[in-house]
């Protein structure tokens, strides 16, 4: 379900703010002061939907309110409870009491049908219903990651030469994985319909095929796909075939051909999804970077070259270009659709020229994707001319200025 409203009230004791994205362009900018809560709040949201709790349990707020398209609402709230310590009861003591002067609610539901749970404090686990509604709700928080380091490297407490791997290699080697996924898919696909072809034939001979024309544009068409597999990294290169006259062919060598069409294209279109998310990856990536380029490769995953050619190892890249694959790479490949993406401070590593750009390749992205965007930020280039698509977090107003709004 889709996100389309974020309202918060005394946030700090302070703050009440209400964001309503824009669900028709999917990408929201929220901008204001430090200390105005914009981090808080992304991580508040990332935290309800992806049962992290601790993050609304430490931070002063008394309603946190999540609207979906559907007109469903998740309510957050902290409720003050008398805090006793020391209690006891049958011998024990009563540890709602022990461990907060307060407890976080949640109640989900639209209209009149509602239910209700208590999230903190911590108990045995959250009730079906708000599993089964929270899985069906997709929030994810992209922050700023340039080096991870391996489990067995983590696990011996220290660096291991060999053993550390930037955030950008392990993309880099989960893509490669995932083009052999589909090459596999592929040929699955190709070995059922290679089964299927002399039946396929024979009922083609007893039909009206496809005319001269038709097969002509359509291998055509075959021959151009395999020209963009081949630059995404999908196919080996191959010398291109000269395309036959069709109109000299015979009419049964004709219907083998349409079936061939037909079975081509079947085969290329497992590729289609991913094809166009890794050209429109390398789009951004080759027009951003000086001096050096990037290709696909099925084992190998992501490529650089510089410009004269020699290979370029990834965590060579600068750290900005580094966060630039990272953050690209989790947004063309990560996201599932109708997903609210939070991103805090994307600036951050980038130079102005680039972020000047984001939002024109971030609105491609989601055009892409379908997926919705709620970015907090403090750099006026990453809004550049989008201010059409922002919403300020405001600071409470003053006696004075309530006065002078409720004035007739």
């Amino acid at each position: 379900m889709r996100i389309v409203e974020i309202e918060i009230e005394q946030l700090f004791g302070t703050f009440n703010h209400r964001i309503r994205l824009n669900t028709e362009d999917r990408v929201t900018i929220i901008h204001g002061p430090n200390g105005f809560g914009k981090t808080v709040l992304l991580e508040m949201v990332h935290g309800l939907f992806n049962r992290r709790y601790e993050k609304l349990e430490g931070v002063p707020f008394d309603q946190l309110v999540v609207v979906f398209e559907d007109g469903t609402r998740a309510v957050v709230r902290k409720q003050m409870v008398e805090m006793v310590v020391g209690r006891q009861t049958d011998g024990r003591l009563n540890r709602d009491d022990f461990l907060a002067p307060y407890r976080i609610v949640l109640q989900v539901g639209k209209g009149r049908q509602r239910q209700e749970a208590p999230l903190y404090p911590p108990t045995e686990g959250d009730p079906k219903w708000w599993q089964e509604f929270r899985n069906s709700v997709r929030v994810e928080m992209i922050r700023e990651q340039r080096r991870t380091i391996s489990s067995l490297a983590f696990g011996l407490g220290q660096s291991v030469p060999g053993l550390i791997t930037s955030a950008a290699e392990e993309r880099s080697d989960e893509l490669a994985r995932t083009l052999q996924k589909k090459l596999a898919e592929s040929v699955e696909l190709s070995q059922s319909l290679d089964r299927t072809f002399p039946a396929r034939l024979l009922k083609r001979i007893h039909e009206d095929g496809l005319s001269e024309s038709e097969l002509t544009e359509r291998l055509a068409e075959l021959e151009r796909k395999r020209g963009r597999l081949q630059i995404a990294g999908l196919l080996d290169e191959q010398e291109e075939m000269p395309l036959l006259p069709i109109e000299h062919l015979a009419e049964e060598t004709r219907d083998v051909l349409a079936i061939y069409v037909e079975d081509a294209e079947k085969k290329l279109s497992v590729f289609d999804d991913l094809s166009r998310r890794i050209e429109l990856f390398q789009e951004i990536i080759n027009s951003r970077f000086l001096f050096k380029r990037l290709s696909i490769s099925r084992s190998k995953g992501l490529v650089f070259t510089t410009s004269a050619g020699n290979p370029l190892p990834l965590n060579a890249l600068s750290s900005g270009e580094q966060q630039e694959v990272i953050l690209l790479y989790e947004l063309l490949f990560r996201l599932k659709p109708n997903s609210l993406v939070l991103i805090d401070e994307p600036e951050i590593s980038l130079h102005v020229a680039w972020q000047k750009k984001f939002l024109e390749d971030l609105t491609k992205i989601t055009e892409l994707a379908s997926f919705d965007v709620l970015i907090a930020t403090h750099s006026p280039q990453i809004i550049h001319k989008r201010w059409d698509l922002t919403v300020e977090l405001e600071s409470p107003k003053t006696e004075a200025e309530l006065e002078a709004v409720s004035l007739p």
